[in-house]
């Protein structure tokens, strides 16, 4: 996920980048007519480039972010990796089964569960509590 998450940054970076520098070349035109408005035209040119670099730099952020909700993870990442990822089993001890008997019995749950969410072996208790403990 993290080299899918590289590659999409950069691709927006790289993007809005050089839009940037194009609009950085305009605005070296612009600015020099600031001069007839009795303005130092290199401070009007800082002032501006400063905000474009950081309107771009949202702009990255929110491109990259809306991209990566946007893809369809099951046509980048291979079969393989989605069908690892998908079933996990925890094991986990309790202290005694529904029969009142104290000796421990093993569970087997999906990761899925939150930690805050009662656990699906049937327990009533929360998942961090029960089959979510690592033993």
């Amino acid at each position: 996920m993290r080299k899918i998450e590289k590659a999409v940054y950069l691709r927006t970076n790289d993007k809005l980048w050089m839009d940037h520098i194009d609009a950085m070349s305009k605005l070296r035109g612009t600015v020099a007519f600031s001069g007839y408005a009795q303005k130092d035209p290199l401070t009007e040119y800082k002032s501006q480039a400063y905000e474009m670099f950081m309107e771009m730099l949202g702009l990255i952020r929110n491109g990259t972010i809306t991209t990566l909700f946007k893809m369809d993870l099951s046509k980048v990442v291979p079969q393989e990796m989605l069908e690892k990822a998908e079933v996990k089993v925890v094991q986990s001890r309790h202290p005694k089964d529904k029969s009142g008997d104290q000796d421990s019995v093993t569970h087997s749950t999906f990761i899925s569960a939150g930690r805050n969410d009662t656990c699906p072996c049937g327990s009533r208790k929360k998942h961090k509590k029960c089959c979510g403990q690592a033993h």
